[in-house]
């Protein structure tokens, strides 16, 4: 192992250690071709769906928030300061901690969890969410699943 020091701005830092996390699990160098890909390559939507609820059982209740307001909102993607009002967070650092597991999660179950990140042109804040409607689909049907099966 060799040690790297990099400089991170101060309000980026949870959302690198985010990306490091993904790329040190090799989530980052997985072959890319979208959720909705992902599920037709599947061959079968029923392993999908069963793989989607697992994940959706594993999520800690933030988690589900968070995913769920993805979701819901799908394909437009949600400004830190929307999730943060919503759920009533601290500030817009506890969404990348809050979600540092997820991928891994994901991978668990047998369940690619994908969300796209980006900073907002316009207001230069970052900005979070599924824009794949199909996949959001998915993850909806999951989400139901799962709260039936919890009944």
């Amino acid at each position: 192992m060799e040690e790297i020091k990099v400089l991170v701005p101060e309000e980026r830092v949870s959302e690198f250690y985010r990306w490091f996390a993904d790329w040190s699990d090799g989530a980052l160098t997985r072959p890319v071709g979208g959720p909705a890909a992902l599920v037709e390559a599947a061959g079968g939507e029923p392993e999908r769906l069963e793989a989607a609820v697992r994940f959706w059982q594993s999520l800690r209740p933030l988690e589900r928030s968070i995913w769920g307001l993805w979701i819901d909102n799908a394909p437009r993607m949600l400004t830190a300061e929307e999730i943060v009002s919503e759920l009533g967070l601290k500030g817009p650092r506890d969404i990348p901690g809050a979600l540092s597991w997820s991928t891994r999660k994901g991978a668990r179950a047998g369940f690619r969890a994908t969300w796209r990140f980006r900073t907002d042109p316009i207001t230069e804040g970052p900005i979070y969410g599924i824009e794949d409607e199909a996949y959001a689909e998915l993850l909806a049907r999951a989400r139901v699943a799962a709260e039936e099966a919890g009944r």
